[in-house]
């Protein structure tokens, strides 16, 4: 398992190479930006992930992002030659950084632009290559360049942004993109689509297009390489009102903007996920979004080329999608929803469904032990299967490898340094192959002192014997039962000379 990790941006295509020479065999990319990208499968990282998906073994999972209900995305088909106002609106929400990217499919086409803003202020957007910044009002400059692609997408971007050194905010409020087309009239319509982004909503509804927004091209880069993997959401538990099964209200959606229909499978959306932060003793996270769906294909991935490391990423792709399930939420596969349906490793490798039943239960959580040695109790629980027949694993150091495989559902353990602290995972799995996993958290104590012996001494009314002597060889109980045979004799003797 390799992890790459990017923290100024721009290193994406460096960290998947490094991954794939250190061994991977799959990629998960987590990350789906949406504003700033061609989204037609010709940029550098899109390239690197078809070439090594046919030529090298490898498969790209790709979450599609969750861009779904946010209206970030502009999509109105125009008369050639007309003038079109793009609206945008700007919520009071504090940001520092809003951004647009405007894309058409014929780079042949020089649009115009000019952003109006709130107050009266209209400054004209500079398309050329090279770009331009210009003060769009006091304390904020607009940003703005044109790139096209080898498929023959134009984009020009533009970014108003805080200068840092004021404090002052995009202002918020209603905007206008005044596009114009010198095309001659009566020309071929020109599909125009726009991308809106700011540094404070996120995946919500924050910065949006008002009218003409769409949900036909949610699939966030680089998910829009040829042969990369995009994966929707399905919800997996009913928290917060949601029907398990159905598609995740925010999963991004659709097909690329050129038309192809790249949606390959949908993952599961919200698994319970045993983790730990050294600042927190215990936790337990809902891993939720096109990123808490997209590992689970990623595992199927992986399973899949265990079972046959010849495929390349493509081979992949085909064995999940023969395996995909349909249902009563998915409806007709595919579609621009769920792909080719829902993601079933079982029978994408087996070819036949799983076995009924479900999954074990495990439970554990925060214990205080002694110093020294002890046990720790387990509760394992199955609902289709004694809990004696259930395996329970154990990863002692919370590293991601059980270990040990223990003789019953109690986990021994030895510490010596009272006060420290040890997180420990364990996995049960049943006779299916279903697994839950848990955390237990130890505190190491100081051990009780022993209580003191009881004392099982014998008295007599009225005197007794003395217990420290031992004349039947058996110690105090002994001198006990000696007591009660004579008192049962002597009682004997009364009664028959009574």
């Amino acid at each position: 398992l390799v992890m790459a990790t990017d923290t100024e941006g721009g290193a994406e295509v460096a960290m998947t190479d490094f991954c794939i020479e250190e061994g991977a065999r799959v990629v998960l990319h987590e990350y789906a930006p949406w504003m700033g990208y061609h989204l037609d499968g010709s940029s550098d990282m899109e390239g690197l992930i078809d070439d090594t998906s046919v030529n090298d073994g490898i498969v790209h999972v790709n979450p599609a992002g969750n861009l779904a209900t946010s209206m970030k995305l502009y999509k109105r088909l125009v008369p050639s030659g007309q003038a079109t106002d793009i609206e945008i609106e700007v919520p009071n929400i504090g940001a520092t950084f809003v951004g647009a990217s405007l894309l058409w499919l014929d780079t042949s086409v020089d649009l115009s632009l000019v952003l109006n803003g709130p107050g009266g202020v209209s400054v004209p957007v500079d398309t050329s290559a090279f770009g331009a910044q210009i003060e769009f009002v006091p304390g904020v400059t607009l940003y703005s360049f044109r790139t096209d692609s080898s498929r023959g997408t134009a984009r020009a971007d533009f970014y108003l942004v805080r200068d840092q050194s004021n404090g002052v905010n995009v202002p918020a409020g209603s905007y206008t993109l005044a596009v114009s087309d010198p095309s001659a009239p009566g020309g071929a319509e020109l599909q125009l689509f726009a991308y809106v982004q700011d540094e404070v909503s996120g995946w919500g509804l924050g910065a949006h297009f008002p009218l003409f927004s769409s949900e036909e091209h949610l699939i966030g880069y680089p998910g829009t390489a040829d042969h990369g993997m995009p994966i929707a959401a399905f919800t997996g538990h009913d928290w917060d009102g949601a029907v398990p099964g159905q598609r995740a209200s925010y999963s991004g959606r659709g097909y690329r903007i050129d038309g192809e229909k790249i949606m390959w499978i949908s993952g599961p959306d919200n698994p319970i996920v045993p983790n730990h932060w050294e600042s927190r003793p215990l936790s337990y996270i809902v891993y939720g979004g096109t990123s808490g769906a997209s590992p689970h294909v990623a595992g199927a991935s992986a399973l899949i080329l265990q079972q046959d490391p010849s495929l390349d990423g493509d081979g992949v792709k085909n064995k999940l999608k023969e395996g995909a399930t349909a249902d009563e939420f998915t409806g007709e596969v595919p579609n621009n929803d769920f792909g080719w349906g829902k993601v079933n490793a079982y029978r994408s490798i087996f070819g036949v469904d799983a076995p009924g039943g479900t999954a074990p239960t495990i439970q554990v959580g925060e214990v205080e032990v002694p110093v020294g040695e002890s046990t720790i109790a387990i509760e394992v629980a199955d609902a289709d299967e004694p809990a004696s027949g259930l395996i329970v694993d154990v990863d002692r150091d919370y590293d991601g490898q059980f270990d040990e495989t223990l003789a019953a559902a109690e986990l021994p353990v030895s510490y010596d340094e009272i006060g420290s602290h040890h997180v420990l995972k364990l996995r049960v799995k049943d006779s299916t192959g279903r697994t839950s996993q848990a955390l237990a958290f130890v505190t190491v104590v100081e051990a009780p002192e022993p209580e003191p012996e009881p004392d099982n001494s014998f008295y007599p009314a009225g005197g007794g014997f003395d217990c420290a002597a031992t004349p039947t060889g058996k110690g105090r109980h002994g001198v006990v039962l000696a007591a009660l045979i004579a008192l049962a004799a002597s009682a004997a003797r009364r009664r028959r000379t009574g």
